[in-house]
């Protein structure tokens, strides 16, 4: 296979005993790269299981910070919500920082502050797409993801500009918008 792609060899393939030898072969060239694969996988299931404790936790300080969302069903409260995890992850970036200085300098104990603010920044992305699919258009959302995958500078730039279209969006909705709160409007203002 590995022959036949770089176009080096073509391969004979003619009856099941061909296959098998031609298969056997290539397969010295693909093992690294499935055992790769499988150590990646491995190493990142931990953020998937920390992106649900951050949901756990994020939900829990709404439901503290609008006690009045349980019982609504108003648009405005759901953006809330989507507001208020974003801040925390951006409070998350910049205890990841901070932290990771302390390391840097040789404060040990940093190390687990860091490894509990991982599932924080972690969750920069599924609320990047569930906000992004909200306020911007498709192809907008996926650029973003893009970009802040391979430049780290787009990470809070992406950040502030969805936080900024939440407040629009909680604005048009008469949502008042304070750090952690967002409250319906009196309808007399």
């Amino acid at each position: 296979m590995a022959r036949a792609s770089s176009g080096t060899a073509e391969p004979e393939l003619r009856g099941p005993v061909a296959i098998v030898r031609e298969t056997a072969r290539s397969s010295g060239r693909v093992a690294p790269f499935l055992f790769f694969l499988g150590i990646l996988a491995a190493n990142l299931w931990p953020f998937a299981a920390g992106v649900a404790l951050f949901d756990g936790v994020a939900s829990a300080i709404f439901r503290r910070t609008h006690p009045d969302a349980a019982s609504s069903s108003l648009l405005g409260y759901r953006l809330a919500r989507l507001r208020q995890a974003l801040l925390l992850v951006c409070t998350g970036y910049v205890l990841l920082l901070v932290c990771s200085v302390l390391v840097g300098i040789g404060v040990s104990p940093a190390i687990l502050a860091v490894l509990w603010i991982v599932p924080t920044v972690a969750a920069f992305y599924p609320l990047v797409w569930i906000v992004g699919m909200r306020v911007w258009r498709p192809g907008s959302v996926l650029v973003c993801l893009l970009l802040s995958l391979f430049i780290p500078c787009a990470v809070p730039l992406v950040m502030f500009e969805l936080l900024k279209q939440l407040r629009r969006a909680l604005d048009n909705e008469r949502f008042s918008v304070g750090w952690l709160r967002a409250v319906p409007r009196p309808t007399g203002s």
